[in-house]
């Protein structure tokens, strides 16, 4: 569906993120909490497609979340569900990718960097700050570089 709001079109677009067919087609792609339905071993692949089905100079942007300190009970949490999921997944067909702590900044970062993306943050400090002051989550901005 497109719609025009002045200058601007928008369109949505839906397909299988492992076998994106589009081929400089977007100026934006956007993703919410998705990363953590692929394992890390899929990140290259997924953001190669990302990084084809942009425009040069288009941005794929995503929010991450900090991790939660080793001594937070959040992050104990979040270990618990990946361990049990990670169980599940071997005992139980197919299996149900969902992991919270698969996709640090730093490896996403370093993944986007692999794949050609320019890679930039933005604390989204509305959503609140951490006890030492940083942000609980940032904006996560991947340029596709101009040929």
């Amino acid at each position: 569906m497109a719609r025009s709001a002045g200058d601007w079109t928008c369109a949505a677009a839906r397909a299988d993120a492992r076998a994106l067919p589009f081929a400089g087609a977007f100026d934006l792609a956007v993703s919410f909490g998705a990363l953590g339905h692929f394992l890390p071993a899929e990140r290259p692949g997924l953001l190669a497609g990302v990084y084809r089905a942009l425009r040069p100079g288009g941005v794929f942007a995503f929010p991450i979340a900090a991790p939660p300190p080793v001594a937070s009970r959040w992050y104990w949490t979040l270990a618990g569900f990946d361990l049990v999921m990670r169980v599940r997944n071997e005992l139980w067909r197919p299996p149900f990718v969902m992991y919270y702590r698969t996709c640090p900044l730093h490896a996403v970062r370093d993944d986007l960097t692999a794949s050609g993306f320019a890679v930039s943050t933005v604390p989204l400090t509305t959503l609140g700050r951490r006890e030492d002051g940083s942000p609980h989550y940032r904006l996560v901005l991947a340029r596709k570089g101009t040929p």
